[in-house]
Parts: structure tokens; C-alpha cells; sequence
């Protein structure tokens, strides 16, 4: 049975988890919980996988993403190529900023 192939459409989504020590999960949580913030920011660098045409500025609107699963999500690497792109699964560094 294919079950898993539906004709619909659904938006693109990227998730991060994000991984905390316990204290400071606790006290994001406790802030969270006292109201003590209004919003979160999520800034990442260095995400292997995240692609972009090339602009002077320092963020962009579009991304392309190259996901970890290369049997899906193959590419073609053009003759004489000696790297090979790559993939979704690492950061290189992340920021939470909350106010």
C-alpha cells in the first residue's frame, strides 16, 4: 500500500531543535511562565546545508535547503567537481535572544 503518497500541498517548514542545560531551560521556562518575556529570536550560523544566492548584505529572505537525505535528495556535481556540498544537520553556532 502507498498510503504515504497524498495529492496535497502543504507548506515549507524548518525546524530547529534546540538543546538546553537544565538551568538555563529552567529559567527560560520560568520567564516564559511569569511573563517576564514577549518574544523569543532564534538567529543561526554556519548552517551546512542552508544555500543562498550571493548578496553583499548579511541576511537574506530566501533560502534553499540541501536536506541529509541524499538518496531523495540527490545532486549532481558538475565534472571535475572535487567537493561534495554539504547537508542539513549542522550548526555552527546559535543565538537566543529574548525580550
Amino acid at each position: 500500500m502507498e498510503i504515504d503518497f497524498l495529492d496535497e500541498t502543504t507548506p515549507d517548514v524548518i525546524c530547529f531543535y534546540l538543546t538546553l542545560q537544565r538551568d538555563k531551560f529552567e529559567r527560560l521556562a520560568r520567564a516564559v511562565t511569569d511573563r517576564s518575556i514577549d518574544q523569543a529570536l532564534l538567529r543561526v550560523n554556519g548552517v551546512h546545508g542552508f544555500y543562498s544566492d550571493w548578496s553583499p548584505e548579511i541576511s537574506t529572505d530566501y533560502i534553499k535547503v540541501l536536506t541529509d537525505d541524499a538518496e531523495s535528495h540527490p545532486v549532481e556535481n558538475p565534472e571535475g567537481a572535487t567537493i561534495t556540498p554539504p547537508r542539513l544537520g549542522e550548526t555552527n553556532e546559535f543565538e537566543l535572544y529574548t525580550t
